[in-house]
């Protein structure tokens, strides 16, 4: 299929501003697919369908977040996803002691995250 594919980030619930000129600047220059995923990407679907792009495809997919519980455990106490940045220092060293307990008492697997993918067009203007 000819045309223009942006990746069309989102952040907190709606398209970045970046996004959003990109998605206007391929427009001008043919028909445009969007791609667009990660939290947050199912409440940007409006703020889309605003810029007249129309949704084509939306599916959820599961994404290897860690290959065992031992990783898992180890990527959420290093607190590098930014929601975990918000937990004040004394709650999430409570949580994270009981998320240890549970990691230690559950049968090692690979944990996935569920993402959603969202595939918008809009033809040129």
């Amino acid at each position: 299929m000819p045309g223009v594919y942006v990746f069309a980030e989102t952040s907190d619930g709606a398209p970045k501003p970046v996004a959003l000129e990109l998605l206007t600047k391929a427009r001008s220059l043919g028909t445009t697919t969007a791609i667009a995923l990660g939290p947050g990407a199912s409440q940007a679907a409006d703020a889309f369908a605003e810029h007249g792009l129309e949704a084509i495809a939306h599916q959820v997919v599961s994404h290897p977040f860690a290959a065992s519980y031992t990783e898992y455990f180890a990527k959420i106490s290093a607190r590098a996803i930014s929601s975990l940045q918000v937990i004040p220092d004394e709650a999430f060293e409570r949580g994270l002691a009981a998320f240890e307990r549970h990691c230690r008492n559950t049968p090692d697997r690979p944990i996935y995250e569920p993402v959603e993918v969202f595939l918008f067009s809009a033809t040129p203007r």
